[in-house]
């Protein structure tokens, strides 16, 4: 669940509507430099559930150790883990495989950066560690079983994977600053462009009356107000003028809860909110 401060309450996105929004701005892809990846029906479908296996999970979500809903970049190692594996499975029973295998590489991706993160435990690190190995052995499975599927032959090559992987992961990123208004980040690097190139897309907060540019802490709230936020982005990589969208969340008090059972009756109660967004070339 992704945790917003605003007015004195939470603003909460759930991680797969988080992801939806990566899939809506998948969807137009594709300008310039900036080729869609093929297959496209399975990186788009990738995209739009690498965050599925949250579902269960939010349905009854847990405190932090201060008593407010835990933030989706504080939720405890083990329950991120299960909840990737989840992801992974939803998307392979569908009859998608080639899809559940990106959705693999995504969390490849997200846990190596973790372990590059400073402050790891040696429990925690070797944990991730014999997640990653699970992960690369789940997806040797998936590939072993797509050997001579024609339409898969060339997606499953190392670079291919590694391209159409990073795609997910960096659409899940572009979500994570609108959704998040993060501003500590300037730019998205290692983004796809074609075959075989990779580039950087800068990006930065339009809004006249928007953001702080200094920042508030990674780890927390942004400050751009989740009403009509515009973030511009350079170069363009999609193939209209601009992108308008929204994604639904919920508002609930800001205050520390006493209990789990508090926090839930507060998520059933809670008042429906809309998070509107614009995606403009810088």
């Amino acid at each position: 669940m992704i945790r917003r401060e605003w007015e004195g309450d939470f603003v909460l996105i759930p991680q797969p509507e988080h992801a939806r929004l990566s899939g809506v701005l998948a969807e137009h892809w594709g300008a310039g430099e900036f080729v869609r990846p093929e297959p496209w029906d399975e990186v788009l479908l990738a995209t739009y559930e690498h965050d599925e296996g949250w579902v269960e999970w939010e349905k009854r979500p847990t405190l932090d150790a201060d008593h407010f809903l835990v933030n989706f970049n504080r939720t405890p190692l083990e329950v991120t883990i299960d909840n990737f594996r989840r992801t992974v499975e939803k998307a392979y029973k569908k009859g998608r495989p080639y899809a559940a295998a990106l959705v693999n590489r995504h969390a490849i991706n997200v846990y190596e950066l973790v372990l590059s993160l400073r402050g790891l435990g040696p429990e925690e690190e070797a944990k991730i560690h014999d997640y990653v190995s699970e992960l690369e052995g789940r997806q040797a499975e998936i590939f072993r079983e797509l050997a001579g599927q024609p339409e898969f032959e060339r997606a499953m090559t190392d670079e291919a994977v590694h391209r159409n992987g990073r795609f997910v992961t960096v659409l899940d990123l572009l979500s994570l600053i609108l959704c998040n208004g993060w501003t500590h980040l300037d730019r998205m690097a290692g983004v796809p462009m074609g075959e075989d190139h990779f580039g950087d897309i800068g990006v930065k907060w339009a809004d006249p009356g928007g953001p702080d540019p200094g920042g508030p802490d990674p780890v927390g709230p942004g400050p751009v107000s989740p009403i009509g936020m515009c973030l511009e982005l350079t170069p363009w990589p999609f193939s209209r003028d601009s992108l308008e969208g929204s994604a639904q969340g919920l508002r609930i008090p800001g205050h520390p809860f006493d209990t789990e059972e508090d926090l839930h009756a507060a998520l059933r109660e809670a008042p429906p909110f809309e998070m509107s967004f614009r995606v403009i070339p810088g």
